[in-house]
C-alpha cells in the first residue's frame, strides 16, 4: 500500500515572512516588488557570505589600481577555509582546507621572495573562483531548493 502526500505550496509561500501575497497597509498590493523569501535568502548569501569577505581585494584594487603579489594568496588561504567550513558538503570541505594549505604555501613563497612568481597569484585566483563557484551550486540546493533561511539565529528561550 501506497502512502501519498499532497503538499500545497501556495500557502506554505504565503506563511513566509516576505511573501509576495502581504500587502501594505492601504490594502492594495506592494508597491516595490521584492523577490520571492527563498530568492532572497540566496541573494543575501551571496553577498554578505561570498562576496563581502573579498572586499579587501576590490579595495586595493580600487585604492592601488592593482592588487599586490601576496595579497591574493593571503586572501585565498583565508577566503578558501572560511566558506569551507560553512560547507555541508565533506569533499567540499576537504578541497577548500587542501586549496587553503596551497595557498598559505603559494603566500610563504611570496612573502619569502624579493621578486614573487605571478604563478601564485593565478593559482590563487583559480583556487577563489573554484570554490566559489562550488560553494554557489550548494548555496543554490541549501536555499532554493531546500528553502533553508540564511542567518538563522535561535531565539533566547527557544531549542
Amino acid at each position: 500500500m501506497e502512502t501519498t502526500i499532497n503538499v500545497n505550496y501556495s500557502t506554505e509561500e504565503s506563511l513566509l515572512p516576505n511573501s509576495s501575497k502581504r500587502t501594505n497597509n492601504t490594502g492594495r498590493g506592494r508597491m516595490i516588488s521584492r523577490p520571492p523569501y527563498h530568492w532572497d535568502n540566496y541573494i543575501s548569501c551571496i553577498i554578505l557570505h561570498m562576496l563581502l569577505p573579498l572586499l579587501p581585494l576590490l579595495l586595493e584594487l580600487w585604492l592601488t589600481g592593482t592588487i599586490s603579489v601576496k595579497s591574493i594568496p593571503l586572501a585565498a588561504s583565508m577566503y578558501t577555509i572560511s566558506i569551507g567550513i560553512s560547507s555541508q558538503i565533506k569533499s567540499q570541505f576537504v578541497f577548500t582546507i587542501i586549496v587553503s594549505l596551497l595557498c598559505t604555501f603559494a603566500y610563504g613563497i611570496a612573502a619569502s621572495q624579493q621578486s614573487p612568481l605571478r604563478l601564485n597569484n593565478e593559482l590563487s585566483f583559480i583556487g577563489i573562483v573554484a570554490v566559489f563557484i562550488w560553494h554557489l551550486i550548494e548555496r543554490f540546493e541549501r536555499h532554493i531548493i531546500n528553502r533553508t533561511p540564511f542567518l538563522e539565529f535561535k531565539r533566547e528561550g527557544s531549542d
